[in-house]
Parts: structure tokens; C-alpha cells; sequence
């Protein structure tokens, strides 16, 4: 039973990290400007569920988690919001951004804080 939660943990990861990767696909003429750095909410927004998702599968799996694997956390949210803002340099009217980046990290890592803190 336990290694079905873990799976699941997991797949929830996979899956979002899919949809991430279909916003990203939007062109950004699709992606409507309702005010200034509106993009960067969206970057916030869309990585805050992202970052409770990893935690949780973190959680899951190691059942604790220390600085190592906080750190580990750290670094696959970069990796991917990394990949991310690489993928957006081959979709129409997109672009690399670090601030992209650093809002990803930041939603992601609010959405993991909150969860280990509602937990």
C-alpha cells in the first residue's frame, strides 16, 4: 500500500509538470496581459501547486525531510523551471527569462512551505 502512495505521489508530479509544459507551449500571443509582470503571477500561480506536489511526494517517499532532501527539492525546482524557460526559446513569441525562473522557484517553494507548514 505504501509504495502505491508513493507512486501516486509521483504520478501527480509527472501529470503537472506535463501541464506545465503545455502552458509553455502557448504561444504568447495566447497568454493574455491583464496588467504589468501579469506573466510572472501566472509563473507564480502555476508553480505554487507544483512545489506542494513534489514536497508531498518527498514526504511520501522519505517520510522525513532533512536538509538533504529539501536541497534536492531545490534543485529539481530549478532544473525544471530551468528546462522550462529552454523549452519557451522554441515557441512563438516566447523567451528565456531569469526572472521566469526565480518567480518559478519562488511559487514552488511557497507551495512546499505551506505544505510542510499546514501538515
Amino acid at each position: 500500500m505504501v509504495r502505491i502512495g508513493i507512486f501516486v505521489s509521483w504520478l501527480l508530479v509527472f501529470v503537472y509538470g506535463v501541464v506545465i509544459f503545455y502552458f509553455s507551449c502557448l504561444p504568447s500571443k495566447c497568454v493574455p496581459q491583464l496588467f504589468p509582470f501579469s506573466d510572472k503571477v501566472y509563473h507564480y500561480i502555476e508553480y505554487f501547486p507544483f512545489g506542494v506536489l513534489l514536497v508531498r511526494a518527498f514526504w511520501v517517499t522519505f517520510k522525513r525531510l532533512d536538509r538533504r532532501a529539501l536541497l534536492l527539492f531545490l534543485f529539481v525546482i530549478v532544473l525544471y523551471a530551468l528546462s522550462d524557460e529552454i523549452h519557451q526559446l522554441f515557441v512563438s513569441g516566447r523567451f528565456f527569462s531569469y526572472g521566469d525562473i526565480l518567480v518559478d522557484v519562488l511559487g514552488a517553494a511557497s507551495g512546499g512551505f505551506v505544505y510542510l507548514w499546514l501538515r
